[in-house]
């Protein structure tokens, strides 16, 4: 075999929301693991946010997960990223509650490092505890994931090339 010795469980496929790829991974029958970039669990912010929710809205996100977690009966992860006074609210976390209900998931809760061209902030810690707090009223299973290379510019979501 060629390859870096990887054994496939240790692989996670991450991906925006592209149905029929989620679908066609269910397919294959590969013992990998599936996270993805949800960030918002409604459709009008989504929209906003991810484009590809568009084309692939929650429902039909929502039914090849379940149909990929029917076939695999494994732990999806949702990557929810947390941008300051957008997807933090009361209503947000019910949303999400909402979403994963009936799925086995665990949502990584990721605060939104900054960059320059973007105009999203970073939450304050008050404002994420007070997110997760009702996370937990809602029991919605989460970790919080700082990141780290934000002094440098070089953490989740910050990587970017400057052209002159």
């Amino acid at each position: 075999e060629e390859g870096f010795n990887i054994g496939l469980r240790r692989i996670t496929v991450s991906t925006c929301g592209v149905a029929p790829a989620i679908e066609k991974l269910t397919q294959l029958n590969l013992p990998v693991r599936l996270a993805v970039s949800l960030v918002v669990a409604n459709d009008k912010q989504r929209n906003e946010v991810m484009p590809i929710n568009r084309t692939f809205p929650l429902k039909e996100l929502k039914r090849v997960l379940l149909n990929y977690q029917n076939s695999y009966k494994k732990r999806i992860t949702l990557e929810y990223v947390l941008l300051s006074g957008y997807n933090t609210t009361s209503e947000n976390a019910k949303d999400l509650a909402l979403f994963i209900s009936d799925l086995d998931a665990m949502v990584n809760l990721i605060p939104y490092n900054e960059a320059a061209e973007l105009p999203w902030q970073t939450p304050s810690i008050q404002e994420i505890e007070t997110f997760t707090q009702e996370l937990d009223k809602q029991k919605v299973p989460y970790t919080v994931r700082y990141s780290r290379g934000r002094e440098i510019d070089g953490a989740c979501g910050q990587l970017a090339t400057k052209l002159e």
